[in-house]
């Protein structure tokens, strides 16, 4: 079971989503559909935001490899939902050293070599299992939790179509996807189901340069949930690489007003008062970034942010 409540005394081996999503190289709406599958596991979660360990890195990178091979977000379920029922009574799947990825599916490895989780010995790639493309939509009088369930499945269904379509490369009917689906989903899902499709249309946009429209959809996210720690820091992230620095500081403290200790938020900041000339709050939030998340793959630039700011500094 997920941790809710704390968090531990050092965060130094723990992920965010967007953290995850760079080490692995998948979009962040893949890490968000995992987690909410229970393919990934939250070590804690923090004002709303989950925060992932080394385990998980491994689990995330078996997933992005089948989706690197073509793979839907759904065909990837159903490979996983197979394996599990081939081994049936392992805790954690995915984070057993006898499974492999070959080609677009999973393996296990034996003493007799590699089997597929159907029992039949690997001679040949494995071929793509049929795709269900079934829509679960919510009906009124469901209980909340039932509502709950049936609405992440909505979602996942927008994210997994827009992350086929940007794999692909089309990232207009990407963005179109989730303009849809906002529409059409705007008054029978949760506002923070509401924010987070906005904060994955903003991600498509700026892919395509469309940083006026991401803004734009960062705000939307902003007013759906003014809780959402990445709509902050999406909309901040948008002002300082438009040269809006001073806009970008205020995004960012509403973030880590929210969330003191967020990691994301603290690196953000530190470069947009970079930017300022605000030298020494800078390095105050370099520094935090370095303790919180030592491991992360933006670390390195915050140590050599820090080095030169020692340099400077003699």
């Amino acid at each position: 079971m997920e941790a809710t409540n704390s968090e531990p005394a050092t965060l130094g081996q723990a992920y965010t989503p967007a953290m995850l999503a760079e080490c692995v190289q998948a979009p962040v709406a893949a890490i968000r559909h995992w987690h909410r599958r229970g393919r990934l596991i939250a070590e804690y979660t923090v004002a709303g935001l989950a925060y992932f360990g080394f385990e998980e890195a491994l689990v995330a990178r078996r997933l992005t490899s089948l989706l690197k091979a073509g793979c839907s977000l759904r065909q990837i379920d159903q490979r996983v939902s197979r394996l599990e029922r081939a081994c049936a009574g392992s805790q954690r799947v995915l984070s057993l050293p006898a499974v492999v990825v070959v080609g677009s599916d999973f393996v296990l490895r034996t003493d007799e070599g590699l089997i597929e989780p159907g029992g039949q010995r690997l001679m040949w790639d494995v071929p793509n299992a049929d795709s269900d493309e079934t829509l679960l939509r919510l009906h009124d009088g469901d209980h909340d939790d039932q509502r709950e369930q049936l609405e992440w499945e909505l979602v996942d269904e927008v994210d997994s179509e827009a992350v086929r379509l940007e794999r692909e490369g089309r990232l207009d009917d990407a963005a179109e996807a989730y303009r849809a689906a906002i529409r059409e989903l705007h008054e029978t899902v949760s506002s923070q189901s509401i924010a987070a499709l906005n904060v994955s249309l903003a991600a498509v946009l700026l892919r395509a340069g469309e940083s006026g429209a991401a803004r734009e959809r960062y705000f939307c996210a902003v007013e759906a949930d003014p809780e959402s720690l990445e709509a902050h820091v999406g909309l901040g992230s948008v002002f300082a690489a438009t040269r809006f620095p001073g806009l970008a500081v205020v995004a960012f403290q509403k973030a880590l007003d929210l969330h003191p200790e967020y990691p994301d938020a603290h690196f953000h900041m530190a470069g947009a008062l970079d930017q300022l000339g605000e030298t020494e709050p800078a390095d105050q939030h370099w520094r935090a970034f370095v303790r919180l998340a030592p491991d992360s793959p933006w670390a390195q630039t915050a140590r050599t942010r820090l080095s030169s700011f020692r340099s400077e500094a003699r």
